[in-house]
């Protein structure tokens, strides 16, 4: 039996209609406000600075190039959009994330409109308003990266799905196109995309077991997810520059290093890496409702319940099960908004439970433990509101990123300079802010940087004090995670820490700055 909630609300009163516009409205306000604000005030760190050189690269020369002059592929439709950010408003940091804080209060819009018609109007109300107070997507759009602008090609996908299996006649050609296309452009925009197949092909497949037919749409998408996906491992594995293709296929940059993982995140390893991070960092309580919303998308939604289970669910698997040793939580933040979307439907029919359970007496006591069990999740989503509050104040830190404290630093260094050397750990940020760097130290195990670079770096010690001996006067901005935390530098850190100067006045507990020859 389908639920009537699943149904949409053609016949919904006027009042319930005005407040579920007005939600949404509060939903869409509520998420510019908290994206823009002090959007400018936390540094740009290194992977923010990689898409804002590769827009100044495009408005140069018209392609998508790092410093070193290599292709770089990740988010090209995003780089793109930047440069002409860039071109405009210029490289400040509020201007280069205002690509994707536009964006999430767009993909909140789209994602009301997706869910209305699968979920009712105040559970898709409620996922927006969720949404916009969420500090996962908060952080995600206060971030000059790609991973806003994938949500939302994500989301024009799952939506193209749901019209193929409405649409009739022709229609459905034109939606089976609209799939293709967004897959494509998604391909542009994000290299996860190829993650998208796995819940259009699983929707597909079941549809397919309710009609049984060779010739269907069903069958024929997903035939196309087929072709699609060998298609892009096929291309991602021939065309892909060398850095990017051994970083997807042969994880070159973890070969060389002097201790067995001392680059990875051993939480990696946790075989409930996903789910861990909904529960530690977004309420276990909202992880409760939504096991509990995906529960009855299944029991009752149908294929509208199916849908945005598997747009969440599959992603999950296959990012968790299918790649262990490279988990990361922003892989699976473009199919954020159908886990969102669960939550609020586990509220809405607790909350009807609730109204409706004066007929019975076990009712009633449910609903007891029900309201309990409301108000801890209300305190868990105002820690969530306090947690977006402080993030729109202009925090370093938030879920997605901390953000370095590299102004303080390289303004001194900007100021006092001169004609002394500058040498950092990390290029692309010193080059940003100071404007000069001479060389960069230890590239022994940061590999990376060079190939953003174009510069070799440093790999020794024996290097490090052949090029302090020959500059006279010079700067070291050394940021604490690429330098002092790590226990294979110890040796560098002690000669550092007694042959050059500690100039605490520059130094925070994101970076330190050290001086050699300078008064």
């Amino acid at each position: 039996m389908s639920s009537p909630a699943l149904e949409g609300y053609a016949n919904q009163p006027r009042a319930a209609m005005i407040a579920e516009r007005a939600a949404v409205a509060t939903a869409i306000v509520s998420a510019l406000v908290l994206a823009f604000a002090n959007l400018g005030k936390p540094a740009l760190w290194h992977d923010e600075l990689i898409h804002v050189y590769v827009g100044k690269e495009i408005i140069r020369t018209g392609y998508p190039l790092l410093l070193s002059g290599r292709v770089f592929t990740n988010g090209t439709l995003y780089n793109y959009m930047l440069a002409g950010v860039v071109a405009l408003f210029g490289d400040g940091e509020a201007a280069v994330r205002s690509i994707s804080a536009l964006v999430s209060a767009i993909n909140i819009f789209i994602t009301y409109r997706i869910l209305r018609p699968l979920v009712g109007g105040p559970a898709a109300a409620l996922t927006a308003l969720l949404m916009a107070w969420s500090p996962w997507q908060l952080a995600w759009a206060r971030q000059a990266r790609f991973y806003m602008l994938h949500q939302t090609v994500y989301l024009l996908a799952i939506l193209a799905v749901w019209r193929l299996g409405k649409a009739k006649g022709k229609r459905v050609y034109g939606w089976a196109i609209s799939i293709v296309a967004a897959y494509l452009i998604g391909l542009l925009a994000g290299p996860q995309t190829i993650f998208f197949l796995g819940p259009i092909g699983a929707y597909a497949a079941c549809r397919w077991l309710g009609v049984r037919r060779f010739c269907s749409r069903w069958s024929a998408l997903i035939v196309i997810c087929g072709i699609l996906g060998a298609g892009t491992i096929a291309g991602y594995y021939v065309s892909l520059p060398k850095a990017e293709h051994d970083a997807m296929f042969k994880e070159s940059l973890r070969e060389g290093l002097p201790q067995e993982g001392a680059l990875v995140d051993h939480d990696q390893s946790d075989s409930l890496y996903y789910i861990r991070f909904y529960t530690n960092n977004l309420s276990s309580g909202f992880f409760t409702v939504a096991c509990l919303g995906f529960g009855l998308f299944l029991a009752r939604g149908r294929r509208q319940g199916l849908l945005i289970l598997l747009a969440f669910i599959v992603p999950l698997i296959l990012l968790n099960y299918g790649i262990p040793s490279n988990r990361r939580y922003r892989f699976l933040f473009f199919a954020y908004p159908f886990y969102v979307a669960a939550c609020a439907y586990g509220i809405c029919f607790l909350a009807t439970f609730v109204r409706d359970s004066r007929n019975a007496a076990w009712r009633m006591a449910i609903a007891g433990l029900i309201l309990v069990f409301g108000a801890r999740l209300a305190l868990s989503q105002v820690r969530l509101v306090k947690d977006c509050i402080e993030v729109a104040s202009g925090s370093d830190t938030t879920l997605a990123v901390h953000h370095p404290q590299w102004k303080p630093p390289c303004a001194y260094v900007k100021q006092h300079r001169g004609d002394a050397a500058v040498l950092c750990t990390t290029f692309i940020t010193a080059y940003h802010y100071v404007g000069h760097v001479d060389n960069w130290y230890p590239s022994r195990i940061i590999v990376w940087e060079y190939i953003e670079s174009g510069m070799y770096g440093m790999r020794t010690l024996d290097e490090l004090k052949a090029f302090v001996a020959s500059h006279p006067r010079g700067y070291f901005i050394a940021e604490h995670r690429r330098f002092n935390m790590w226990p294979m530098f110890a040796e560098d850190v002690a000669w550092v820490e007694a042959n050059m100067r500690r100039i605490d006045e520059a130094s925070n507990s994101d970076i330190t700055l050290y001086a050699w020859g300078v008064n």
